[in-house]
């Protein structure tokens, strides 16, 4: 699929909305169970940039997916832990743009200074449990019939990315809207030239 990546913004939201509201409506993929307004969500997405990267993959002018990152969990020991999240419209599974929406928001992650990088799925999800084996993350956890949704108990996987060896003593991390402009745009770049079927 030919495209590229570059940063979500805020006046994405309508087409990142269409991409994610069959996942809430369909799917237990997402524990939400509301679709969010437009306007809602474009506020997650102002919201998470100041701190986390939010990407998109987008071809001839139409988004074809998204992946972010976002705290893993609020108390501040978690500060080094973050989880990601991603979506993608039915055309682009398989194509390879989840391999490049994911490489590039691992490499700014290391960039920032994180150690971990979670993704939480719920299960089977044969589909997303091999794509994040595929990008190095580990089964680390499992958590029976924790939600209910679509009038059954759903079962919850943790797998876990180590971006980095583990520090005696971490360094701060450093907010995405904080990263130099150049790195960021390198690290799209790199990520957006991968190979993609199609």
């Amino acid at each position: 699929m030919l495209g590229g990546l570059r940063v979500a913004t805020a006046a994405d939201a309508a087409q990142l909305l269409a991409i994610y509201a069959p996942y809430v409506l369909h799917t237990t993929v997402t524990f939400e169970t509301q679709v969010p307004t437009e306007q809602a969500f474009a506020g997650r997405i102002a919201g998470t940039l100041g701190q986390f990267p939010y990407l998109v993959w987008e071809s001839a002018g139409e988004i074809a997916g998204y992946a972010y990152a976002h705290r893993f969990a609020e108390r501040a020991a978690y500060d080094w832990t973050a989880e990601a999240s991603i979506y993608l419209a039915p055309a682009a599974q398989g194509t390879g743009v989840a391999q490049c929406l994911y490489g590039a928001l691992i490499e700014l992650m290391q960039a920032m200074n994180y150690v971990h990088l979670y993704g939480v799925i719920t299960h089977p999800n044969p589909r997303s449990e091999a794509f994040h084996k595929s990008m190095g993350f580990e089964l680390t956890a499992y958590f029976p019939n924790v939600g209910y949704k679509l009038n059954r108990w759903v079962d919850v996987v943790h797998y876990r990315l180590p971006l980095c060896p583990l520090p005696t003593r971490p360094v701060d991390t450093v907010p995405f809207a904080n990263l130099p402009q150049r790195l960021v745009q390198r690290v799209l770049t790199r990520h957006s030239g991968a190979t993609i079927d199609g």
